[in-house]
């Protein structure tokens, strides 16, 4: 199942890739990295690194239902899951920062991943009412639309799913329970036990307070990566305001959840077309999306140090990552 869902991966990345290069002229692309403003990238990348510092702040507001733990090992999970997500399959970073926060706090990792989809809740919803309000100010095509609908109704789905399992939980227990019975009785009460402390993540959404905070982190949180952008459309000399990079990034970050890679041509396919909506021409867009890359490095290798220092490695690395999957309290 892992092998196939990474050759569909591959095959969905690389064919997003061959839209944008058929279309780009990669001469201009050439120009522009050689005439690029690197010093922006300083910026870019200081940028990035806040974001996910408060990406870090806002995800400890959603672990008390897991179980406290202090900042600097939530912001060294982060980097972890940051890293897995540019290496492997598109937020299967989000299982290794269960799996590096769960071990060294001696913490329920299950209940982590709750507070995780929590979170990603609360991204979409930050996203499609960024997207909602660029579609009101500024003329787009009907496909960034299209986006934003499947995405809500992606949110719409989530919430429901939510729901149902923080109101219905014991029937849900019992539902799981007697279905894996059949099979295995001990395996039924271990995945029970899971399933338990994966609801206890979620109830997060249960201490009001807390979870205000949490969401309402996520708009400054969010406008730190656009800003990021800013620096990175500098420095390949596109001239746009600050504030159009807010569609760039809600569509990059919207399409980061196609399972690709290390997001292999999703990053490419959304960047170039958001731009292209703001007149930016291919080859500077293209050269954008490069630099971005570039910027990304920095946490990239942070994260791969901090995982590495947990004991794993990247021999290791795929082994873990399935074992996330399955995740042991």
């Amino acid at each position: 199942m892992n092998r196939r869902r990474l050759l569909l991966g591959l095959g969905v990345g690389l064919v997003l890739l061959l839209l944008v290069l058929v279309k780009v002229d990669l001469r201009a692309t050439v120009a522009t990295l050689k005439s690029a403003s690197y010093g922006y990238l300083v910026p870019a990348a200081l940028f990035l690194t806040l974001f996910l510092a408060l990406k870090a702040v806002r995800w400890s507001y959603l672990l008390g239902s897991a179980g406290r733990a202090s900042r600097e090992p939530i912001f060294s999970a982060v980097l972890v899951g940051y890293f897995g997500n540019q290496v492997l399959i598109a937020n299967s970073g989000e299982l290794l920062r269960a799996l590096v926060l769960g071990q060294r706090e001696d913490l329920s990792k299950s209940a982590i991943l709750g507070t995780i989809v929590i979170e990603k809740i609360m991204d979409v919803s930050v996203l499609c009412f960024s997207l909602l309000l660029l579609l009101w100010l500024i003329p787009l095509p009907t496909w960034v639309g299209q986006v934003g609908l499947v995405a809500t109704l992606i949110l719409a789905l989530g919430l429901a799913l939510v729901a149902l399992l923080l109101y219905r939980n014991r029937r849900a227990v019992d539902l799981l329970t007697s279905l894996l019975g059949r099979l295995s009785p001990v395996w039924a009460q271990a995945m029970a036990r899971l399933f338990n402390s994966f609801v206890d993540g979620l109830r997060a959404l249960e201490r009001r307070g807390e979870a205000a905070v949490a969401f309402l982190l996520g708009f400054p949180m969010w406008t730190l990566l656009v800003i990021s952008f800013y620096f990175v459309g500098l420095g390949a000399g596109i001239t746009l305001p600050p504030q159009a990079y807010i569609l760039p990034m809600v569509l990059v970050a919207l399409g980061a959840f196609i399972l690709t890679p290390g997001g292999m041509g999703t990053l490419e396919f959304f960047g170039v077309s958001s731009l292209a909506i703001l007149s930016v021409d291919s080859g500077p867009a293209l050269a954008f999306v490069i630099l971005l890359r570039a910027v990304r490095l920095l946490p990239i290798v942070w994260g791969y140090l901090l995982f590495s220092k947990e004991g794993f490695g990247l021999r290791s690395l795929r082994r873990e990552a399935y074992d996330t999957s399955n995740p042991q309290d």
